[in-house]
């Protein structure tokens, strides 16, 4: 069970409201998840993401997407790191 507190709690309840097309409550639930964690990949990817299709802001969006391939860079995950760029490249 995850504790409410947490950046993973957040970022699962992100999802949620992702899933359902509920983006601006996926981006505050998802900007409370990189508040908790900054160093989370995936809060940043998914931020990247939501900027760019959903609740369009260009400048959020690349700072988002910059940030997650430098931090998967950091752990090693290239394969996602390739990704953020591939989301960079068509901005």
């Amino acid at each position: 069970q995850l504790n409410p507190s947490s950046a993973e709690w957040h970022y699962n309840l992100a999802l949620v409201y992702f899933d359902t097309m509920q983006y601006h409550e996926s981006c505050q639930s998802l900007q409370e998840t990189i508040s908790l964690k900054p160093s989370f990949a995936e809060g940043h990817y998914m931020l990247g993401i939501i900027y760019n299709e959903h609740i369009p802001d260009p400048e959020k969006s690349v700072f988002h997407l910059k940030k997650a391939e430098k931090l998967y860079t950091k752990l090693e995950n290239y394969v996602h790191a390739a990704r953020a760029r591939q989301m960079l490249a068509k901005l």
